[in-house]
């Protein structure tokens, strides 16, 4: 009895052996999968203060990387277009009210008011009223108004102000679709993390943009993890760059696997 209770026992044993074998060997064939897969997905990171150009970068990425910007994707981004365009008029206008600069146009102080108000409403831009139009149009022909955009180092003002301005008469078509060009120049805070996906020989290029602004930190702290590469993006901006451990980096480069000749041929 108790030789029969121990050989069930050990065919109980073995039969668990061979599904734990089973199981394990399903697990690191997995695992291996895994890391293959991980092996070719290269992270990077995009950073940069608020407002340095981050954002138009990885645009540029997915327009020359990946498919773009699909047609549907392009009109949703109209109204984007219009209202950076009415903002950016009433930051001009309140940039040259903070300088002292009279409109050479008695009609565009209307104009002005108008501007006021929509932006306080908050109010949808796209598409212009007939109304809006003319305030704009009016407004970028002002002398007064091209004076301040002259000085708009002085205040603050969006760098595609210009580029929308003259672009008025085609973005108030009523056929209009925001062009490529268009959706790099339009500007949008951020928020959180943005991810674009593309394959380049061979390899998986996973790009990730960050809120810029301080308050967005604890959004994409996290994107760190096992990132290969960080890409700092900066504009008009002088950079200190601390090396520690030089001792590590002298030995490193002095040794065939880490010489730098892999990445500078002209290097020796």
């Amino acid at each position: 009895m108790n030789f029969l209770r121990r050989r069930q026992m050990g065919n109980c044993d073995s039969r668990e052996l061979a599904e734990q074998t089973k199981t394990n060997k399903k697990i690191n064939t997995e695992l291996a999968t895994a890391k293959k897969d991980d092996e070719n997905v290269i992270k990077l990171l995009l950073l940069g203060a608020g407002e340095s150009g981050k954002s138009t970068v990885l645009k540029q990425m997915r327009i020359i990387h990946n498919s773009g910007f699909s047609q549907e994707e392009s009109m949703t981004k109209r109204n984007v277009v219009c209202a950076n365009t009415v903002q950016a008029m009433g930051a001009l206008v309140e940039g040259m009210r903070s300088l002292r600069i009279d409109f050479s146009n008695r009609l565009c102080n209307a104009h002005e008011k108008m501007i006021r108000e929509t932006l306080s409403e908050n109010t949808e831009y796209n598409p212009f009223t007939d109304e809006m139009f003319t305030a704009l149009t009016d407004l970028w022909a002002d002398k007064g108004v091209q004076s301040a955009y002259e000085k708009r180092e002085l205040f603050y003002l969006h760098d595609s102000a210009k580029y929308f301005f003259e672009s008025l008469k085609r973005i108030n078509e009523k056929d209009y679709i925001p062009s490529e060009t268009d959706i790099l120049h339009i500007r949008v805070p951020t928020m959180g993390v943005i991810e674009v996906k593309f394959n380049m020989k061979g390899k998986v290029f996973r790009v990730f943009d960050v809120g810029g602004q301080r308050s967005q930190r604890k959004k994409w702290i996290h994107c760190f993890d096992d990132a290969k590469a960080l890409i700092y993006y900066f504009v008009n901006t002088s950079v200190i760059l601390f090396l520690n451990k030089i001792d590590l980096f002298q030995e490193k480069i002095v040794t065939k696997k880490r010489s730098l000749a892999i990445a500078f041929e002209a290097f020796s």
